[in-house]
């Protein structure tokens, strides 16, 4: 008998494979798990979005999920929907409640397997109540960067070779979004970490593909939760020092700057330390009732565990909303403002396989189909919803939305970059061609009338197609007029300047007075022109020449020369300044309590950003001129941060100097 039924099970099984409608009508098992739409959601036959659809399930349905599985960069879920077994994508539902209906004499569970905790997730988890695997456990430790103390009680950083500066880190498991993921907020650090603020905060919050990302990580305190909702997720407003302070929110994707609100608006708005919403959430974990693992993973479930699914949806009678036209109103707190852009009619080709979504929105979007690399399409509509920007679109009669991140414009020089507000894609970027100019005033003595020395300007600049660019760049280095000029008007300075010293006055050597300037193009982006400039100008009677450099940045969009706070967010000059000075301090090999003055040469002894600043792909760099925090004999010295560690900080629109 048992021999049949297994030839019977191999008979069935190669069926299945051959059939898939078969293998899902057949499969009637189920997680437990109630789930609920908070969007349309489409039933498609098999884990893949080029499927045929069955049905569509509406907004607030709930349903029970029969099955789980991870294909490529979606969790899917195998429901039972109106006597119809199809998959859906778990974007857009959310954990409702376990389905306890069947007998708890049926549960025979076994005892949780003991995974490999590392000894510094160990040390980092140490008394804290969660649902964390220790493989989650094991990966958010590599992610922090860590290594255990020499007392292995503390932790240090990993740059910290000799583990001279040891700090200790508060963990506080949360599930803010309610949806059975957890987000793990963490603060740890001391002055050599984190500057002034001697603290840093991160958060580890799951992506849709199931992995964990950071967010925030940056020098501050633990966030407040505000009651305003994006995605789910709370508003986070940073408390620090000073009488503003940032609010982050949720995009869909990530947390990122929102605004920023003063003290006194502070103490008006209700929030909710995430101390508080942690200390709740461990409550419940200790408290909770063990819960089957009926993931899949756990080899010793029994088959009752697997059986007596009832396979029920419960469906809320309501108007199905039109999938096309609905996503304005179906999605949540989220606003999509309309982008200044000048690419509505033009073509674009997907750079790689693409996801067309019924609405602009990862997170909230329902995937309708893949489109393929190298198809093109007219763009009816744009949308801009910071760092994700969306086309919408029509492919093969259905319309939808598309990122415009991996995608060319049809059109050459167009940049496909767009930001909200009054800048728009530049159509053109500018050329240039490398002029010259030279001027030499030989001095006579007086007395015989053989020359003693001379007075010289030379310029050398990039003349630009573009006459605002020229423009910009002879206000920021000769007061506006042509270089030409510059140069006519250095030498005549020159001559008032000496015109009644005597030969006896000049040195043995004669009169050496000049003046040079270089401007040199950096890097030409689709938006943004970088320039370098080497100055240097030679004095009679000085000790030693002058020299120094100027960048500069101009935006080729807005027409503009960039100010290093001009890209930085709204109180971003206080957080660049403490990055800034603990990168300066660990290439000084300084310790974080080292006094700034005997050796350097800050205002007040207090590590100040540089008057100067360019971006590099990767790099923020601040730029030192002689005599600016160092002593002359330092020459030109910067300070390099590396963008991830400032991203944060710099405006959306400016991101992609960077890239």
């Amino acid at each position: 008998m048992k021999k049949i039924q297994l030839i019977s099970s191999l008979f069935f099984a190669l069926i299945c494979l051959n059939n898939p409608k078969v293998a899902l009508a057949q499969n009637n098992t189920s997680t437990g798990v109630i789930r609920k739409t908070s969007m349309n959601k489409s039933v498609f036959e098999s884990t893949s979005l080029n499927s045929s659809r069955i049905s569509l399930i509406p907004t607030n349905t709930e349903f029970e999920v029969l099955e789980e599985s991870s294909v490529g960069n979606f969790l899917w879920f195998k429901v039972n929907y109106q006597g119809g077994i199809g998959w859906i994508t778990d974007t857009g539902t959310a954990i409702q409640k376990k389905n306890n209906t069947r007998p708890q004499t049926q549960r025979q569970v076994a005892s949780p397997i003991k995974g490999n905790l590392s000894e510094g997730a160990a040390l980092l988890f140490k008394d804290v109540k969660s649902r964390l695997s220790d493989e989650e456990k094991n990966t958010i430790f590599r992610m922090l960067g860590f290594s255990i103390s020499k007392d292995k009680e503390m932790f240090c950083l990993l740059d910290d070779t000799n583990k001279e500066f040891p700090f200790s880190t508060s963990v506080f498991p949360t599930d803010l979004n309610k949806d059975g993921a957890e987000e793990i907020f963490i603060t740890y650090g001391n002055t050599y970490t984190s500057g002034m603020e001697g603290s840093e905060i991160v958060a580890l919050i799951k992506n849709r593909g199931g992995r964990y990302e950071k967010n925030l990580d940056f020098p501050g305190l633990l966030p407040q939760a505000l009651t305003n909702l994006s995605g789910g997720y709370p508003d986070l407003l940073i408390p620090g020092r000073g009488f503003q302070y940032p609010v982050w929110r949720w995009n869909g994707s990530k947390y990122d700057y929102n605004r920023q609100i003063s003290d006194a608006q502070s103490q008006k708005t209700p929030n909710t330390s995430i101390i508080t919403f942690s200390q709740a959430y461990q409550k419940k974990v200790a408290t909770a009732k063990p819960q089957p693992d009926l993931s899949g993973n756990n080899d010793n479930i029994t088959s009752n565990e697997l059986s007596n699914s009832s396979n029920i949806i419960k469906t809320k009678p309501q108007q199905q909303l039109n999938v096309e036209t609905s996503y304005r109103t179906e999605v949540d707190s989220v606003a999509y403002p309309s982008a200044v852009v000048r690419v509505i009619g033009q073509i674009a080709t997907a750079k790689r396989n693409l996801v067309l979504y019924d609405r602009p929105s990862f997170k909230l979007g329902e995937p309708l189909l893949i489109v393929q690399k190298n198809i093109s399409f007219q763009i009816e509509e744009t949308y801009n919803q910071w760092p994700e920007n969306w086309y919408k679109v029509s492919i093969n009669d259905i319309s939808g939305w598309v990122s415009a991140e991996n995608t060319t414009l049809k059109n050459d020089g167009i940049s496909n970059t767009y930001t909200a507000g009054n800048i728009t894609p530049t159509t053109k970027t500018p050329t240039y061609t490398m002029k010259k100019v030279s001027r030499q005033y030989d001095w006579l003595s007086k007395t015989t009338g053989k020359s003693v020395g001379a007075i010289t300007a030379d310029y050398e600049y990039p003349l630009f197609d573009d006459e605002q660019l020229n423009a910009a760049l002879r206000k920021k280095f000769t007061e506006g007029v042509s270089f030409e000029k510059a140069a006519d008007n250095y030498i005549a300075e020159q001559k008032q300047t000496y015109a009644n010293y005597t030969d006896d006055m000049f040195g043995a050597s004669g009169l050496g007075q000049g003046y040079d300037l270089k401007i040199t193009v950096s890097r030409q982006l689709p938006d943004f022109t970088v320039l370098k400039a080497s100055w240097g100008e030679d004095n009679e009677g000085a000790a030693h020449a002058q020299h120094g450099q100027i960048d500069v940045i101009y935006d080729n969009r807005a027409k503009k020369i960039l100010q290093l706070d001009g890209i930085l967010i709204a109180g971003g000059r206080s957080a660049l300044r403490q990055i800034a000075e603990k990168v300066f301090r660990r290439d000084e090999k300084l310790s974080t309590t080292a006094s700034l003055c005997n050796n350097y040469l800050f205002d007040n002894c207090r590590f100040e950003l540089a008057r100067n600043f360019t971006a590099h792909k990767g790099t923020l760099e601040l730029i030192y001129d002689p005599y600016e925090g160092k002593s002359f004999a330092a020459g030109i010295w910067s300070v390099k941060l590396n963008y991830a560690s400032v991203k944060q900080l710099i405006k959306p629109e400016y991101q992609g100097l960077f890239n």
